[in-house]
């Protein structure tokens, strides 16, 4: 809830998901650092999107999709829920 803590993620709209590539979170970084924390995050999590979508007004399905370093397909789903005091 501290607005010095939060981050803008850079993503997309795919249908009716917001997609977040590893692309996109390279760019967090920022031009100097992008290429190192792509190498990083794929030696660590291998080619990857993030997937939101909502299920209703107070959860969302967040998927995240991808393939491992070893070549493994990856295919998570987390549900989220928003915080009963509404404060997230």
């Amino acid at each position: 809830n501290d607005q010095n803590q939060k981050l803008t993620v850079p993503a997309h709209l795919d249908g009716t998901e917001l997609v977040i590539t590893m692309d996109d979170f390279s760019q967090m970084a920022g031009a100097g650092n992008a290429e190192a924390l792509k190498a990083t995050l794929k030696a660590l999590a291998g080619d990857f999107t993030i997937r939101f979508s909502s299920v209703d007004a107070t959860h969302l399905a967040l998927r995240i999709v991808g393939e491992s370093p070893a070549g493994q397909d990856f295919d998570e789903t987390i549900p989220l829920s928003r915080d009963p005091a509404g404060t997230t």
